[in-house]
């Protein structure tokens, strides 16, 4: 430093300061030029101490003032008289050896100058400032050199877009031109000589495969500042300022990703913390862009690169890394105006890359875009799926390394299966939260009593298109990028916004067909080795919900315990629990009713407990097929025969309501089909002031309800089953339908094969209802009551079905009692039905009062009649047949 005081000292008047210290070399430790200028300055510049930006400009007028005078100043020089002794002077000839004063510290020597040349006063003095000073944080293009700290571009313009290419490695090129010229830059600076044949990949494009490059002009949106420093510099105009950006790796997969889907040529960018390391020098390639070319370059790269420290022994000490973990680049499409709405961050490359996170603005052609990106094949590390049972000795031994450090986060890799989960809900404007529970082979209980210990994954995300697409228990994701954490001793996973997840199903009533979603910022192909380890987990997954529970033992519920005084202290009116049940029914609420704290809409469960009565309808909506209905029924007999029980032809048990108040709930219920079962966590026993019904309350007001869609070979459906076939000879439900009866087909076509009467044996009804053998019951019977029961003239449409050519056919049942007491649910077919409402099923429809009065009065009599009932087996199930009756033959 103290010899640019020698460089300066011409400038110095003699007689201006005078200096009590040496300046020689070896008192250079007790005071730098720094020190040495601030003493001899006036303190008119001592008030104004300036920043780098300010320095530069200084520094460059100085050198170009300096650099005028010695060229315009040469010849004269060069004809000193020899006889004369050289004396300092401010003008030495630019091709004669430099005096030996020019590198002295003497004192008396800087200060020498001759007494008849005057200069103008601004060029007096320079002030110098420390070494610190000259490391600055450059906001502007115009302020980027090599001792940047770091930059910081707000709003950058791409005026200039090279294709993604490949790099060419170990390129040779020539650098010389043919006919060198002197160039001038916008700044004053030393003439330069343009070196030709500059690598167009950039100065790492030995490090990267993959490049793509900008030229990026600065946007400045608040003149007024620009005019005022132009006018400080006494400059005409603002020039423009550019500079070359080079990204490579991951961060130009990225980019591309972007520009397939965005198609557009109108692109900003933001750069904010960008690292010194990213700076580059850039020799221009051609003579304009001296003009207003930055002469440094820019090259973003990611760690994931062959560049690599090793030493002696050839061993890897580093990889190098182009970005840093705080910086964040920022790309904006479409027009200035627009940018804000399609904005895709490239943040700091991870373990697997750069993931583009596109932010979710509502009612905007993007969104529906993101869901649908497609597939890319992305090199990534080799990744290590972590078990749930080791999540907890991951953390702890991260926390050991990293004690107090909240910049570093644990993140890892998982594989697991959905025990439950809840629908995404918004937390505020554009945050947006889902819960999902997941175990896997490690935490698997060993019997049915031991208790489930699931892992929670709190995933959040800017919309909904951020979050995985489950809708079954036993459904498996693969996670990339969850981030470990503790919450009350226990271990917990978040889903960040750089997270990827991938769903694999297998579709229903399909073999070897496998279902996949996947969800990420940028998509990456599963390999096959990942696909067979989803498969096998995902059979795992069912075979672990046949065998083992899925609830707590201890907050487990049913539907007979709602409203009911409870043995348990734990369980009363009011209470929470966890519930498995039947959906009997879906009910929106109507659009005039949605005013106000109301909520949006019902559902109808059934779990075969409690009494066998079903609960009003809360929007007053009644199902003409009885509820359950028959679709449900059939769905529920289908169900039965896996397990190999007989289905039932109606179903005793309470039907009870289910309000739900939040859209979330309602988006994942509302399209869910009769006959789906549920499990539903933290449901409470609540009464509502809508029509004054009692209901289970499903909320997030309540805390956090899970409504999970389970299989219906589960634990806690096939228990249900069985306990609802143990009830079979208590009273059934007077609303609940039949299940429908189809006739059996021969292979030739639809005509029915008969069946002669002499092939069945003769037994009594409880001989039907028990053996594997068909047979035929004959005898006196009583009628006991309808199925399903028929309240008002309206409801007799529940027993008539309309067939194709428009006519009516009757569907009912019956419940009929043997004189030895036997009882038994039988299907009236069309002969029997038309002697017991005295009418054919299309004249029902038209006198529907006189039908129902018939109906009654055969059931209100307490008649005996002589029928005929025969047993058949249809699909794994034991049916009785109603198939004739005479008059009545007695009073009883």
């Amino acid at each position: 430093m103290s010899g640019l005081a020698s460089f300066f000292r011409d400038h110095l008047q003699s007689k201006a300061y005078t200096n009590d210290y040496n300046t020689s070399l070896r008192d250079c430790e007790t005071k730098t030029v720094e020190e040495e200028s601030l003493d001899n300055a006036p303190l008119s510049q001592l008030a104004d101490s300036g920043d780098y930006g300010t320095w530069k400009e200084m520094r460059e007028k100085f050198l170009l003032f300096y650099s005028t005078l010695r060229f315009s100043t040469q010849d004269q020089h060069i004809a000193v008289e020899p006889s004369r002794p050289r004396q300092p002077s401010r003008i030495i000839a630019f091709d004669e050896p430099e005096s030996p004063r020019l590198e002295t510290q003497n004192n008396a020597i800087l200060l020498e100058t001759e007494q008849q040349q005057h200069y103008p006063p601004e060029n007096i003095q320079i002030r110098v400032p420390s070494i610190h000073k000259t490391h600055h944080h450059a906001e502007r293009i115009c302020d980027i050199d090599l001792m940047a700290k770091s930059l910081n571009l707000m709003l950058c313009k791409a005026e200039k877009r090279f294709a993604v290419r490949q790099t060419q490695r170990v390129q040779s090129a020539s650098n010389a031109l043919s006919h060198p010229m002197y160039l001038h830059t916008s700044t004053p600076n030393w003439p330069r000589l343009t070196l030709g044949g500059f690598q167009e990949d950039g100065p790492l494009s030995s490090c990267y495969k993959i490049v793509v490059n900008f030229e990026m002009k600065q946007v400045q949106d608040d003149m007024s500042a620009l005019r005022l420093r132009a006018e400080f510099l006494e400059e005409d105009y603002v020039k423009a300022q550019r500079i070359h950006v080079f990204f490579y790796g991951k961060y130009a997969e990225a980019l591309s990703t972007i520009f397939r889907q965005q198609k557009t040529d109108h692109l900003y960018f933001s750069l904010q913390n960008v690292p010194h390391k990213c700076v580059f020098p850039y020799p221009a390639s051609d003579w304009y862009e001296a003009h207003d070319m930055s002469e440094c370059c820019l090259c973003i790269g990611d760690r994931d690169s062959k560049m690599k420290l090793t030493d002696e022994q050839g061993n890897e000490v580093m990889n190098f890394g182009f970005d840093h973990p705080d910086m964040k680049i920022y790309v904006a499409t479409g027009s200035r105006l627009e940018f804000i709405e399609h904005v895709s961050c490239l943040t700091p490359c991870q373990e697997h890359g750069v993931e583009v996170e596109p932010v979710r603005i509502e009612d905007s052609p993007f969104c529906d875009l993101a869901e649908q990106r497609p597939l890319k094949v992305v090199s990534q590390s080799d990744s290590t799926y972590l078990k749930l049972s080791d999540l907890d000795a991951e953390y702890e031994s991260y926390q050991s390394i990293h004690a107090g450090d909240r910049s570093e986060k644990c993140l890892c890799d998982v594989m697991a299966v959905v025990l439950s989960f809840t629908p995404a809900r918004q937390l505020k404007e554009s945050d947006w939260m889902m819960t999902v529970s997941l175990v896997d082979e490690s935490i698997a209980p060993s019997n049915v009593e031991d208790e489930p210990q699931p892992v929670t994954i709190n995933i959040f995300g800017v919309g909904k298109h951020h979050f995985p697409h489950v809708r079954l228990a036993g459904d498996v994701i693969r996670m990339h990028r969850l981030e470990v954490k503790k919450h009350r001793g226990s271990v917990q996973l978040t889903g960040l916004k750089q997270s990827s997840f991938v769903v694999c199903r297998k579709e229903e009533q399909s073999e070897g067909v496998w279902e996949w979603t996947y969800v990420a910022s940028q998509n990456t192909e599963t390999t096959e080795s990942e696909k067979k380890e989803m498969e096998r987990l995902w059979l795992w997954g069912q075979e672990r919900q046949r065998n083992f529970p899925s609830l707590r033992s201890q907050y487990q519920c049913t539907l007979s315990n709602l409203h009911v005084p409870q043995a348990s202290s734990t369980l009363s009116s009011g209470f929470k629990g966890d519930f498995s049940v039947m959906i009997t029914g879906v009910y929106s609420m109507p659009p005039g009713d949605l005013i106000g704290n109301v909520p949006r809409g019902f559902l109808r469960v059934w779990d075969g407990t409690g009494i066998p009565v079903s609960d009003p309808n809360p929007i007053g909506e009644q199902n003409e097929d009885g509820d359950p209905p028959p679709e449900v029924l059939t769905r529920l007999a289908a169900a039965c025969r896996k397990l190999g029980l007989d289905p039932p032809t109606q179903v005793t048990g309470r039907v009870v309501n289910v309000v739900v108040w939040e859209d979330p709930h309602w988006e994942q219920i509302k399209d869910l089909q009769p006959g789906t079962f549920l499990r539903l966590r933290n449901a409470w026993d609540d009464s509502i002031q809508y029509n004054k019904l009692t209901c289970l309350t499903v909320a997030y007001s309540r805390g956090v309800t899970h409504v999970t869609p389970i299989p219906d070979d589960c634990y806690e459906v096939t228990d249900l089953l069985r306990k609802h076939d143990a009830r079979r000879g208590e009273e059934r439900n007077s609303d609940s339908g039949i299940l429908p009866y189809e006739e059996i087909e021969n292979e030739n076509g639809d005509v029915p094969i008969p069946v002669p009467v002499s092939l069945f044996q003769s037994k009594s009804l409880q001989e039907l209802l028990t053996s594997y053998d068909d047979g035929i019951f004959t005898g006196r019977v009583f009628l006991k009551n309808l199925i399903p029961s028929l309240p008002s003239i309206s409801s007799i449409d529940k027993i008539l079905t309309k067939a194709d050519d428009d006519s009516y056919y009757y569907r009912l049942g019956l419940r009929i009692e043997s004189e030895n007491g036997d009882a038994a649910d039988v299907i009236v077919l069309e002969p029997a039905a038309e002697i017991l409402v005295a009418m054919n099923a299309q004249s029902a429809k038209q006198r529907s009062a006189q039908a129902l009065a018939n109906l009654k009065s055969r059931i209100d009599d307490r008649v005996g009649w002589n029928c005929s009932v025969r047993s058949i087996m249809f699909e794994g199930t034991r049916m009785l047949l109603l198939e004739s009756m005479t008059e009545r033959t007695f009073l009883i």
